[in-house]
């Protein structure tokens, strides 16, 4: 790597770390790009040879966070001894992470599901695409060891199921200023989706045998 690029990638972690420490403590909205660009000493012009909007950069620092989080709940999955507190490893931090900046989680979802076509916006999507597959993956696993029948489609439709619920449990502490209350209806519905895979391939072998 050339002095250019490695000059290129320090500047880079430093908008990233100051992007990170404004959002966290005045929220997406409250903060510009005038403001991050003078905490790491650079012209406005340049911040924009990184990231295009305001909005891709929050892509691009929640990506981290996440990507972080989702790993070090993948790592604790693996030392649970039941399928949903594998699940809840893995849900439970990125859960406590948004609820601490539920303001920037919020955009971020938004960003994610209704945002331009972009790097990193493909990067999140990708992101969430091997979080559900994890989870799917997780639950064929325990189903195995506990002799228990899911198919490919069940578990990934359940898995599906996990990250929607998750999602809206960040919406519904937007409305309810609970999040203690949100994350137990969390949970209970995390269960209720793992439970009801397993079940609802039993009914569905159950017909075809019938038939």
């Amino acid at each position: 790597m050339g002095l250019r690029e490695i000059n290129r990638a320090a500047t880079l972690q430093s908008i990233l770390k100051v992007a990170s420490a404004l959002f966290a403590e005045h929220g997406f909205h409250a903060v510009t790009t005038q403001s991050i660009s003078k905490q790491v000493n650079i012209a406005s012009g340049t911040l924009f040879r990184y990231a295009a909007t305001k909005s891709e950069l929050l892509l691009m620092v929640f990506n981290k966070k996440f990507e972080h989080i989702f790993q070090c709940g993948y790592t604790d999955a693996l030392g649970q001894d039941t399928a949903l507190k594998a699940v809840l490893a893995m849900v439970q931090p990125a859960f406590e992470l948004s609820t601490q900046e539920l303001e920037n989680t919020l955009v971020y979802q938004r960003e994610l599901l209704f945002g331009a076509d972009g790097k990193y916006r493909d990067e999140g999507l990708k992101m969430i695409d091997t979080f559900e597959n994890t989870i799917s993956s997780t639950l064929l696993t325990f189903a195995q060891e506990q002799d228990q029948t899911l198919s490919q489609e069940n578990a990934d439709s359940a898995a599906r199921s996990i990250f929607a619920t998750f999602q809206l449990a960040l919406t519904r502490i937007g409305r309810t200023n609970n999040p203690d209350e949100c994350q137990r209806e969390l949970i209970r519905q995390i269960e209720q989706n793992i439970a009801g895979a397993t079940k609802i391939n039993a009914l569905s072998e159950g017909e075809c045998e019938s038939r």
